[in-house]
């Protein structure tokens, strides 16, 4: 976008005016805002003037004067308001008059500015007249759209900058100051290597260059690409690996001397003749080129680049601020007012569409509060955040109050908020008290939650997949994840979500030369993953690690705990309906000692084959501990593991159900071999298993032990975290939003949280 100002100078100061491109600027829209907060940013933006008075950062040859200079002007920014409807009257709303108007169409279109359809556009030239414009047109329910331009400044507040560069001009006016761009472009031309890629004609014709790849407003150049003459942008991939791009606007270039990574080289004489004779080696050594500056030290004026548009799309909304402190925080949990604002929500939403809210009672479509509450948002304000719930209501009270209400609780971060956001579409109440939630929208977003905890970033060495629906797959991945220091995330049926890739390069800096486990068959992670994983990190290695079925699977496993010397002589034996137990069972085998871990095993309930047996004695194991009851793993199974050559003990710890045999390796192994330095309450569920599977590898770090949670916590549990209150309530952490809400309150009682 070109910005054509307009500026006073007298002719003695010989400073010539150019215009660069818009650099990057974005245009951010936000939708639903009331007229209130709009008209406040009117205020702030009309406010915020230029240290100069004699520049009004835009250019329009109507305005040369000082005196013709008005304060909206002087402005940084410019007011855009488009209407459907003609405004009569602009002077007296604040408006400009269409005649002046009419010289800012073109700024307006290249800013991108939002306009309503088959509307009209006006500037804002008086905030205060302009507000009370807004605030009617949003009463009278029609469409009204306000874009605010950053205009743009320097770091001193000014408009332009003066420098001493020669600028690249599509066309040169002086050319002490510019040079013509097409000349720049045939000038890469000349060096372009031409070999069999791009010679169409004859191999004799075949070249060294500095120029790997040219290409001109997106063509890329060929031997019958004619001479340049007018072009827009240019982008030259360089036989070193160097990428150089330009548009008018940019420094000028050297076209005799380019630089090498050690000096510089010639490549043209003075006619602008490519000299011949010099080696590929050298070209290749070719990585930029040099600056240069305007003649006789001539001074170019330089307009600073146009920074971002904010689109506010109005409605006739009433909002209602809540500080997040008020309703949750991360170290201190939900207060009692913040569990009951967003269990009113959730209630509502399901039942009648009735709430209140700060005094008033309001009633809404529970559909359609359902889809606000799916749908509130996080936005930023400026540094700060929101998140933003908006819902056509009415007054419970007064039905012919029609409000749309928009609910917006404040932070100065956005980890807070997203936890609510989460919390207001879980099927479960929140509850009061000092707990880390490590919650997502779904298991998979949960997965993401818990390796933001447990890994910073770039800190993990590797991670491993498996499958979000297919838990029996996974039972064996928490001992491997442990060993090698990387998360466990979900694949869905399509791959990897946007999401869990994007958590993969935060916690794994891009997988250079790093390895993928993926645990389980194509049947619960498609072999789309690996290709997922390649196309991204072309240096990954991916590894499956499965069988025909589950048992298999977790012998892959523990074989490949054997071969990297990562296995103890101690195994954990679940059955293969044991999930449960094997999700009990998982951050005590992940322990790491000597940067070894104990396998995890998944053997059939009536015997233990063969190749198992040979694995264990092979891997000279000592000690075998099977998890769970008979019903899950038989006599017989042990009497199998017994007959190892290495005639290892056997040993069943279980209970009456999975929480009792859950239960019973907490009191087992914490803390009398693990230390306890907090807890994990996960759902016991058998289709919520999942959400304690990923944590596995965040428990066995920290010394949390893993609570199993049914609908309310019994009383062997509760006496559990009684005797063990002053460990346990150090870090209490509750994975998934589908533990139950009662149980939470227990945990909280019992643990004083």
């Amino acid at each position: 976008m070109k910005k054509q100002i307009a500026v006073l100078m007298a002719a003695a100061t010989a400073v010539t005016t150019v215009a660069p491109a818009i650099a990057n600027a974005a245009v951010n829209e936000h939708l639903e805002v009331s007229a209130d907060t709009v008209s406040a940013k009117i205020k702030e933006a009309l406010g915020k003037q230029y240290k100069v008075t004699n520049n009004e950062g835009i250019g329009k040859d109507d305005y040369k004067k000082t005196d013709d200079i008005e304060d909206y002007q002087k402005s940084q920014y410019l007011v855009v308001l488009s209407v459907k409807n003609v405004i009569a009257d602009q002077e007296s709303n604040g408006l400009l008059k269409d005649a002046d108007a009419a010289a800012y169409t073109q700024f307006i279109n290249d800013s991108k500015v939002k306009k309503v359809q088959s509307g009209h556009e006006y500037i804002v030239t008086d905030a205060a007249k302009a507000s009370s414009l807004i605030e009617k047109l949003v009463l009278n329910d029609e469409e009204v759209i306000v874009s605010i331009v950053d205009k743009g400044a320097n770091k001193d507040g000014e408009p332009v900058e003066i420098t001493t560069d020669k600028l690249i001009k599509k066309v040169v006016n002086d050319s002490k100051t510019e040079q013509r761009f097409a000349d720049v472009a045939n000038f890469l031309a000349k060096f372009v290597k031409v070999d069999e890629s791009n010679n169409k004609k004859n191999v004799s014709n075949n070249k060294a260059g500095f120029v790997e790849e040219l290409k001109v407003d997106g063509n890329k150049w060929t031997l019958d690409t004619p001479q340049y003459n007018n072009i827009e942008k240019l982008e030259a991939k360089l036989t070193s690996g160097a990428v150089v791009k330009l548009e008018p606007g940019d420094k000028a270039i050297d076209l005799h001397d380019v630089m090498t990574d050690k000096a510089e080289l010639k490549v043209t004489d003075d006619k602008n003749n490519r000299l011949e004779g010099i080696e590929q080696s050298a070209y290749d050594k070719v990585t930029g080129f040099k600056n240069l500056t305007s003649e006789d030290g001539k001074r170019t004026q330089i307009d600073v680049p146009t920074g971002d548009t904010e689109v506010y799309v109005l409605k006739d909304i009433v909002t209602k601020e809540v500080k997040i402190e008020d309703v949750f925080t991360k170290d201190g949990g939900y207060t009692k007012e913040g569990a009951d604002f967003v269990n009113k929500l959730k209630k509502a939403a399901k039942g009648d569409g009735i709430f209140n809210h700060e005094g008033t009672s309001y009633r809404a479509d529970k559909a359609r509060l359902s889809e606000a509450l799916k749908g509130a948002k996080i936005v930023n304000r400026d540094g700060n955040f929101a998140l933003e719930i908006t819902v056509a209501t009415v007054d419970a009270n007064d039905t012919a109050r029609k409000i749309n209400l928009k609910i917006a609780l404040t932070s100065k971060n956005a980890a807070d908020l997203q936890v609510v956001k989460n919390d207001l579409i879980t099927p479960v109440d929140v509850v009061v008290g000092k707990f880390t939630k490590l919650i997502g929208a779904n298991r998979y977003e949960t997965a993401i939650e818990v390796s933001k905890e447990r890994f910073k970033d770039g800190e993990a060495k590797s991670v491993v997949i498996v499958g979000g629906e297919s838990v029996i797959d996974g039972l064996s991945a928490a001992p491997l994840a442990s060993r090698f220091d990387a998360p466990i995330l979900l694949a869905d049926k399509n791959g990897l979500s946007r999401n869990t890739l994007a958590e993969i390069e935060r916690a794994c800096d891009k997988l250079y030369n790093k390895t993928v486990y993926i645990v389980g068959g194509e049947s619960s992670v498609p072999a789309s993953v690996k290709k997922q994983l390649m196309e991204k990190y072309p240096n990954v290695v991916v590894e499956r690690l499965a069988g025909a079925n589950r048992f298999d699977t977790s012998l892959s496993v523990a074989k490949k705990l054997k071969a990297n010397n990562a296995m103890k002589t101690s195994v954990f034996a679940v059955g293969g309906d044991g999930a449960a137990d094997a999700m009990s069972i998982a951050p005590v085998a992940a322990n790491k000692s000597a940067n070894m871990v104990s396998p995890v095993l998944v053997v059939p309930k009536a015997s233990v084959s063969k190749d198992v047996r040979d694995f264990l004695g092979q891997a000279r194991v000592r000690n075998i501990v099977a998890v769970g009851g008979e019903a899950s793993i038989s006599t017989q199974a042990l009497k199998d593991l017994k007959a190892v050559a290495t005639n290892p003990t056997v040993d069943r710890i279980s209970g009456s159900n999975r929480y009792d045999t859950n239960l019973a390796i907490l009191k087992k192994y914490y803390p009398s071999d693990i230390a306890i330095k907090g807890l994990i309450v996960a759902s016991g569920a058998n289709d919520k298993l999942v959400d304690a599977q990923t944590s596995s590898v965040l428990a066995s770090k920290k010394g949390y032990p893993i609570v199993l949670a049914d609908g309310k916590l019994n009383d062997d549990q509760a006496k559990y975290l009684k005797d063990n209150k002053e460990v346990l309530n150090k870090n209490v952490n509750q994975v998934g939003g589908v533990v139950a809400a009662d149980f939470m309150k227990a945990v909280v009682d019992s643990l004083g949280l």
